[in-house]
């Protein structure tokens, strides 16, 4: 019995249990195989995942599903809150899927349909870093809620009469009814820095210096004035070899 298991088993250890190998997958199988299915459903926009108890078998998380139960993901969910919202209902039933093998009741298992199969890739370090011109603001909001613990969300804040400084933004929501040119902050004050973006805004309320502490926006702006006119960039490109996975 494995949990969120991203590695092979070989077949001798897979063997050694003569009951099989089951792991609970964090996705609604065979949606989101492989490495950070949470933080990509996160980052497609899906409006549920779940939970999924599988067989192990010589292919990665391709195994017929023994049981599985759903959620919904909320409109302000995080990978953290979401990746516990899904424990909490992943134990009891990965409990329960093995008191039935134990007692020789197996339940039914249905073999995942391959046709569906979407695959979570490994994320890349650059996959944190936010385009505002890129992107739209709710885009970007979902790359903050996906990847602001991990791998963490880095943009290039310029300010007039200061060094270009890197920032993560650790916390931040579409503004309706705001635009401007893509990367300019629009307004700045203790509710939150509000940068346009390719379409509509995004309002930052949780920042750090990298290197710095995570702070509020009131705190970061009591050491780092930001006005209108400042702009929020892409940052400077860098090695992006090193990789996370949940």
């Amino acid at each position: 019995m494995v949990v969120a298991f991203g590695q092979m088993l070989r077949r001798a250890v897979r063997e050694t249990a003569p009951l099989g190998g089951v792991n609970l997958h964090f996705s609604l199988l065979p949606r989101w195989r492989g490495a950070a299915p949470v933080q990509r459903a996160i980052l497609a926009g899906d409006a549920e995942t779940g939970v999924a108890v599988q067989r192990l078998l010589a292919k990665l998380d391709a195994g017929p599903v023994l049981a599985c139960s759903r959620v919904a993901i909320g409109p302000r969910d995080t990978t953290p809150a979401l990746l516990l919202r899904l424990t909490e209902i992943g134990a009891p039933l990965l409990a329960d899927v093995v008191r039935q093998l134990l007692a020789d009741a197996p339940p039914a298992e249905s073999a995942q349909d391959e046709s569906l199969l979407t695959y979570a890739s490994k994320i890349d370090r650059a996959e944190g870093d936010l385009d505002f011109a890129a992107e739209d603001a709710d885009a970007l909001d979902r790359r903050v809620r996906a990847f602001a613990d991990a791998p963490g969300c880095r943009a290039s804040l310029v300010r007039e009469g200061a060094a270009p400084m890197d920032v993560l933004v650790r916390e931040a929501s579409p503004e309706p009814g705001r635009a401007g040119a893509p990367g300019r902050v629009l307004a700045a004050g203790a509710d939150g820095v509000v940068v346009a973006a390719k379409g509509g805004a995004l309002r930052i309320t949780r920042l750090q210096r990298v290197g710095g502490k995570d702070v509020d926006v009131r705190s970061f702006l009591n050491g780092f004035p930001i006005r209108p006119g400042d702009r929020f960039q892409r940052p400077v490109q860098r090695d992006s070899s090193a990789s996370t996975a949940s």
